[in-house]
């Protein structure tokens, strides 16, 4: 009788642990791997610092990228070969085998009044964006920036604006059918022509890419610039608001943004502490999840991070990750890594017993060219760095994805050698996709 109610206490006790160990059995499924394709030389003989990139409707990549003519490494033997391909215009090339082989396009004919001396003006900063039509939009500057407008799949760019203002970092964003945006540090415009007229708008308070919100026909975002956040419009561009994430910081140039189809926008963000950060904004109550740090499979320092979104919650951020190279002093080696997730909202999973639990964003980080891309000091940013510093990957690369929902990276390389085992003087572009089994932005 004694012993009853020690018998009474361990049955109990084995009914509670082996509800907490059913407890603990609900775990959501961790996200399918990560993983890219074997990276491909876009061009080895032209320059392809600060590549962007868009995908037309009949599925081909467009990537173009600055010339190089500000992004040098002055203490290094001169190209030849560079200075021989070079063009007073930046470098386009299209795939029509999802990134496999590569050709350039020849921008515009011989004798177009955009391109040929003496009114060359674009040999610098590109930008793409397409409207809902289907039509590809390109700007580039020198003195002034200019626009052209493709409508073949970015075949041919027949329509150009040659002087569309005058300006520094062009960017481009397109909504329905000839309805572009165009902002110039310092400037922002809007054509709804095509690019042929423009119209000023208010510019956003910091400077950074524009994303045009799918869900509401007036509204418009930019990175908020001070501070890590997100500054919008729902009056097409007339008036400006700006929610930052307190406390945060970003160790980029540029700072970067996606939006998704269901009009949320995200950031993330290599934080002083040398960590990735990321976050979404609630467009309906304007504000911010919780940051969370996403993983990390290198032991480097992050910087320059950015981001692309598809549809409702899916997301990948890029950033670009640099190690010391043991026994050299000064120098580094950069690699390009990659994070998807496909519930960046957050969501819930069933447990097998019909109950359910909260699942923050699962990310799936994959090292994107598998070898750095990169080797050197630090990497300096803006124009006129070349003089002390290495400004061959210019102030950032981009990722993006193909119609498939699969992620890709479009960086700059500096892996090619010249005589002599000589690094060249300008990197070339260099193109990762991921291969089909890993997640997507798009839902299957």
């Amino acid at each position: 009788m004694k012993r009853f109610p020690a018998v009474i206490a361990a049955l109990v006790l084995a009914s509670v642990v082996t509800a907490g160990a059913a407890a603990e059995e609900c775990v959501a499924p961790p996200p399918p791997p990560l993983r890219f394709n074997t990276p491909v030389f876009i061009d080895q003989h032209r320059g392809g610092g600060e590549p962007v990139s868009v995908v037309a409707t009949d599925g081909s990549i467009i990537v173009g990228a600055h010339t190089g003519d500000t992004h040098l490494y002055l203490r290094t033997i001169p190209e030849a070969e560079w200075y021989a391909n070079y063009r007073h215009q930046s470098f386009i090339w299209r795939s029509t085998d999802n990134g496999k082989t590569w050709k350039r396009v020849e921008f515009l004919a011989a004798g177009s009044a955009m391109h040929s001396p003496p009114t060359a003006i674009g040999p610098a900063d590109p930008d793409f964006a397409i409207d809902s039509a289907g039509n590809l939009y390109e700007t580039e500057l020198e003195w002034n920036v200019s626009v052209a407008a493709s409508h073949d799949n970015g075949q041919t760019w027949p329509d150009a604006n040659p002087i569309a203002d005058v300006g520094d970092r062009p960017w481009v964003a397109a909504r329905g059918p000839g309805e572009v945006y165009l902002r110039i540090t310092g400037n922002f415009q809007k054509s709804t022509d095509g690019g042929a007229t423009w119209v000023a708008r208010t510019d956003p308070p910091a400077g950074g890419d524009i994303w045009v919100d799918p869900t509401d026909p007036q509204g418009l975002f930019a990175p908020s610039g001070s501070g890590v956040g997100v500054t919008f419009s729902r009056n097409d561009g007339q008036s400006w608001s700006t929610s930052t994430i307190p406390g945060a910081t970003n160790r980029a140039a540029l700072d970067s943004i996606a939006v998704d189809a269901g009009g949320w926008p995200y950031v993330g963000y290599a934080h002083n502490d040398g960590k990735m950060y990321f976050s979404s904004w609630n467009p309906a109550t304007q504000a911010w999840a919780a940051p969370m740090q996403i993983p990390k499979i290198g032991s480097g320092t992050p910087i320059w991070p950015w981001l692309d979104a598809g549809d409702a919650g899916r997301v990948a951020v890029g950033w670009y990750e640099f190690t010391p190279v043991p026994g050299q002093s000064g120098t580094y080696a950069i690699r390009v890594y990659v994070a998807v997730t496909t519930n960046a909202r957050g969501s819930t999973f069933t447990c097998p017993d019909g109950s359910s639990i909260p699942v923050a964003p699962q990310f799936s980080v994959a090292d994107a060219a598998g070898r750095p891309i990169y080797t050197g000091p630090v990497p300096c940013t803006g124009t006129g760095c070349n003089a002390t510093g290495d400004r061959r990957l210019g102030d950032f690369f981009t990722i993006n994805h193909d119609q498939e929902g699969r992620v890709f990276v479009a960086t700059g390389d500096t892996t090619l050698t010249n005589i002599g085992d000589f690094q060249y003087q300008v990197s070339r572009p260099l193109f990762a996709l991921a291969e089909d089994d890993g997640p997507r932005l798009i839902e299957p």
